[in-house]
């Protein structure tokens, strides 16, 4: 009963398959007689046989050179919640991403990771955090970094020929030089190291440290890089307007390049819209944002996001202009769902106001594993995506590295890995996605953790079909009662969210921390009703297959030698072990 979506236990077999499709379902692990042959048929594959029309499509394609395979630009939003696009019902200013949404493939069960550097690791290597050990965002200053022995994506790209570009947020590692972007894969970077930073002065952390007045003190520091240097000349800027001119200084140098060159990789990770608040006054007081009170937190907000749309328009209007479009694929994701609030155990108090960001409908935000944490908005365009599409099968973060390598004929990019792929890591929908067929991915591994509580976490949970098995986690992030998704102003919505919510709150929702919940999340994506106690057999089938990710599940990634330190400007200085 292999099916070779799938990968065993057994280091030889396991390896084979994982290389080509990442790994599947858990209850497909056990070493059978015609375990093997099976494995290595899957070396061949990428996921469940296309159609033959596919199959003829891929084998013509299979000899192209570099110069033949397309572009990708990957743009990723920041704490952009589900209820924040316009597509989803919002009424903020986003109409370049529902026009580049609605004129492509939507994405409409599209999981992240809950938290940010989580995600991002995700990305780029394809494989999960129970493996990486990225379960929470990387501070700075700080020695935690992704592993220096993963292959990135745009590493696996250069195998393919590819010139890799990258502008934004890293947040994979700050502290040493072997950790920057440029030493990751990236031919060029333009962008900060942490989390997060000051808009306009580029300042990130706390540092502590004595300025030229020789007064010790703990302070931000200077944060903003062009390569491996400090690039000074952008303080003060508004630093969605720099990453966006230079993302499309490199668009239209490709195009000025004509055909017949090196395809490019483009990755825009903006902070928009990820706290502080902070916009242009013109974005604020725009005729987009006027109807919002100027006291509310969401009118700065909704500044923020029209200038992510801004950025949005102009990085797409220049791979139109570039005529460029044919040949590129270019994806929109978020890497995580908005704040829900913060909920404070001690004084036993739920905090909203300061959290603009609208998950509407969902239940959660940023930091939790309910929907309005790991369910964000997808979209994406390109030669063999449809075009006014929404595909509803199963996407994960962890699938884009499978998918877009299939994308471009690389499955040889894979070859001769020398840190296996796992269960749980990622695998290739790509054939799925451009046929709108069923998702080869069944499940959606959430999160895992060997021992139940850990504090430092986001919590556990599993989708298997329309079952998902949750525990909550009590962190700092979590907001343990239900309370409906902020949406300051639903009288302004402009059109219904594509996800429809039962009138059904009971009285008492359970908070999960100390128990598994569990919803159907088809019928019940909002999470109201705990079928847990109505369905003790789904729960035990459930908790059993994710008990053998929990096995596997590594704990919260080991440091790095040094930490980064600053000079006497206040300017981040790298470390040397």
């Amino acid at each position: 009963n292999w099916d070779v979506r799938g990968c065993s236990s057994a280091r030889a077999a396991m390896r084979c398959c994982a290389q080509s499709v990442g790994c599947g379902e858990p209850r497909q692990w056990r070493l059978t007689a015609g375990l093997v042959v099976a494995a290595l048929t899957c070396a061949a594959l990428w996921e469940a046989p296309p159609p033959p029309q596919a199959r003829q499509k891929a084998s013509v394609r299979q000899d192209a050179s570099a110069a033949a395979r397309p572009n990708i630009v990957f743009i990723l939003a920041d704490d952009f919640g589900y209820g924040d696009a316009g597509v989803h019902g919002s009424d903020l200013p986003t109409l370049a991403v529902d026009a580049f949404c609605a004129a492509g493939t939507r994405l409409g069960r599209y999981y992240v990771q809950p938290v940010c550097t989580p995600t991002r690791a995700s990305l780029m290597t394809g494989r999960h955090v129970i493996h990486t050990g990225q379960y929470i965002p990387t501070g700075y200053p700080s020695a935690s970094r992704l592993n220096l022995t993963y292959t990135l994506l745009p590493g696996y790209l250069k195998r393919l020929g590819y010139e890799t570009h990258m502008v934004g947020k890293w947040h994979l590692g700050g502290s040493q030089r072997a950790e920057l972007p440029t030493r990751r894969g990236f031919d060029s970077f333009l962008g900060f190291l942490a989390g997060a930073q000051d808009y306009y002065e580029h300042v990130s952390g706390r540092f502590a440290g004595a300025g030229r007045d020789g007064v010790w003190a703990e302070r931000g520091g200077y944060d903003f890089w062009d390569g491996t240097r400090p690039a000074l000349e952008y303080k003060g800027q508004y630093s969605p307007h720099v990453l966006t001119r230079r993302a499309v200084e490199v668009v239209r140098s490709y195009g000025r390049r004509g055909g017949g060159t090196a395809p490019f990789f483009l990755y825009v990770a903006h902070q928009l819209s990820h706290d502080p608040w902070e916009a242009p006054e013109e974005a604020v007081h725009s005729d987009a944002c006027r109807g919002i009170p100027v006291a509310s937190p969401r009118r700065v907000y909704c500044g923020m996001v029209a200038e992510l749309d801004a950025s949005v328009r102009a990085i797409t209007g220049a791979v139109e202009e570039a005529g460029l479009r044919p040949r590129t694929l270019v994806v929109f994701s978020s890497d995580n769902g908005g704040h829900s609030g913060l909920f404070d155990m001690h004084a036993n108090a739920l905090f909203t106001a300061d959290f603009p960001q609208s998950n509407a409908p969902l239940r959660g935000g940023k930091g939790t594993v309910f929907e309005g944490g790991v369910r964000v908005l997808g979209c994406l365009q390109g030669p063999g995506v449809r075009p006014g599409a929404v595909w509803d099968g199963y996407f994960h973060v962890t699938d884009w590295l499978f998918t877009l390598l299939h994308a471009v004929d690389g499955a040889a990019a894979l070859r001769d890995e020398p840190v296996p792929f796992a269960p749980g890591d990622g695998m290739s929908v790509w054939a799925a996605l451009t046929t709108l067929a069923p998702s080869p991915r069944r499940w959606i591994l959430h999160e895992a953790h060997a021992a139940h509580g850990d504090p430092a976490t986001n919590g556990m949970a599993y989708t298997s079909g329309d079952l998902k098995l949750l525990q909550a986690s009590m962190n700092m992030w979590y907001n343990p009662l239900w309370i409906p998704a902020m949406d300051l102003q639903p009288e302004r919505r402009v059109a219904a969210s594509p996800v429809q919510c039962p009138d059904n709150t009971p009285a008492s929702v359970p908070s999960c921390v100390r128990g598994w919940c569990l919803y159907n999340v088809t019928a019940d994506p909002c999470e109201r009703e705990d079928l847990a106690s109505a369905r003790p057999e789904d729960v035990r089938r459930l908790e059993a297959e994710l008990a053998q990710y929990r096995a596997a599940a590594v704990p919260l990634a080991p440091h790095g030698e040094c930490r980064a330190t600053v000079d006497r400007d206040f300017v981040v200085q790298l470390c040397t072990p």
